[in-house]
């Protein structure tokens, strides 16, 4: 926030948005920023990573939460000691086992001044669901398939890119490793859709 990094109360960090043509969900903070908190950090920037979810779920989250459910202490049940929060994990994962049909949205808003000093808005939106044909779930597509995209560019690109730890925005930042990952992951058949510029004047 204003190119300091702040700790937030991820559900009370929260609120309800409108995604273009996906409808009306509800987001709260999370941490996927990761490396982009200091590779891409200029001054007065602001960025930030939200979960989003079907309306309705922060205040679910916020019922355990209250009621000590999502707390990582021990508790005592005869001559057992449980951890809550695994204990709750178990749980959960026992009611919703049977949900494996899902499906990934991810959008993307940028802003800022462009190299004429202008505003500009673009963004970026991710649809998957599960792939029917080939019983595999759009978590898996998503996140399994840029892992392995990233791990073909390495092999491929290995003298190209040299030794060191690179954060894959700084691979996106590279003209060559962006349009190999591009192309790479709707190889993959994931509905990824490109940059729409929505505000430049």
């Amino acid at each position: 926030v204003n190119g300091e990094i702040k700790t937030v109360d991820p559900l009370e960090y929260s609120g309800n948005t409108i995604i273009p043509g996906k409808g009306f969900y509800e987001y709260f903070a999370s941490d996927g920023l990761r490396t982009m908190l200091k590779s891409l950090k200029p001054p007065k920037n602001t960025m930030a990573e939200f979960t989003l979810r079907y309306p309705g779920h922060i205040e679910k989250m916020k019922t355990l939460r209250e009621l000590g459910f999502l707390s990582s202490i021990g508790l005592r049940i005869g001559e057992c000691e449980y951890d809550v929060l695994e204990f709750t994990a178990q749980i959960l994962g026992l009611k919703i086992s049977g949900c494996s049909k899902d499906r990934v949205l991810m959008y993307i808003n940028v802003s800022g001044i462009n190299k004429d000093d202008k505003p500009c808005v673009y963004e970026l939106i991710l649809d998957e669901y599960y792939d029917d044909l080939r019983n595999i779930t759009a978590m898996s597509k998503t996140a399994s398939g840029i892992q392995a995209c990233t791990v073909k560019l390495l092999i491929e690109y290995q003298e190209e890119l040299g030794k060191g730890v690179y954060g894959l925005e700084i691979i996106g930042l590279r003209d060559m490793t962006y349009r190999y990952m591009i192309e790479c992951v709707r190889g993959l058949g994931i509905n990824l859709y490109t940059w729409r510029k929505i505000l430049e004047n």
